[in-house]
């Protein structure tokens, strides 16, 4: 009985965790008006989720807001550059579709979103761990998702299953959805950038040996 006691408070701090960073983020958003705040908070976020995924227990708010003020400037940087990464992929995809249709136009713009949301959550992932400059956070990123593109399909399924919750379910945008993508993001991508990272370590080991 204990034990189930336990699970069951454990699980729910762990639920009221993501209540409360899916808030701070979105109040955070809110307060700069989306456009002065969304990466600033966004690379905030990531950051609680990498300690997280660390089994370290940090103070959100304390946390959120320290990153937030310390690397506003570079994730304001970084999002800007993603964001015309992403204009770029989404304009050449339209220019060479031949189906115009409005399911079409749906696709386009769902598949747009989830590999934004993909790419901005990797790339920022990958830069707090390794302090990088964008082009090589972008390539780090490329590159591991490539060399795990089964990662890469997990990632992009659960966010894509959060963002379905969210179609189906407006309300929940309120309490999880946001900080669930972060943690299923920021877990996902250090699985496969750990992965790859001893991939070449084994390999230097080996080209040393040999």
């Amino acid at each position: 009985m204990t034990n189930i006691t336990g699970v069951i408070f454990t699980s729910l701090g762990g639920f009221m965790k993501l209540v409360k960073l899916n808030l701070l983020f979105i109040v955070a958003v809110i307060a700069g008006l989306g456009v002065f705040s969304f990466f600033p908070a966004l690379v905030a976020m990531t950051a609680v989720t990498k300690s997280w995924a660390r089994g370290e227990d940090v103070p959100i708010f304390r946390k959120f807001m320290e990153v937030f003020r310390s690397r506003y400037k570079r994730a304001q940087l970084f999002g800007v550059m993603t964001t015309v990464v992403a204009v770029i992929l989404i304009v050449d995809i339209v220019a060479l579709r031949t189906v115009q249709t409005a399911w079409s136009d749906a696709l386009i713009v769902a598949l747009f979103g989830i590999t934004f949301l993909s790419i901005a959550f990797s790339v920022f992932t990958i830069q707090l761990l390794v302090d990088v400059p964008f082009k090589q956070a972008m390539k780090r990123a490329f590159f591991t998702m490539m060399a795990c593109l089964h990662w890469c399909v997990v990632l992009i399924l659960g966010l894509t299953a959060i963002a379905a919750t969210v179609l189906f379910y407006p309300v929940s945008l309120l309490f999880l959805p946001c900080a669930c993508m972060a943690l299923w993001s920021t877990c996902i991508t250090q699985i496969a950038f750990m992965s790859v990272e001893k991939r070449a370590e084994r390999f230097n080991q080996e080209t040393v040996s040999s």
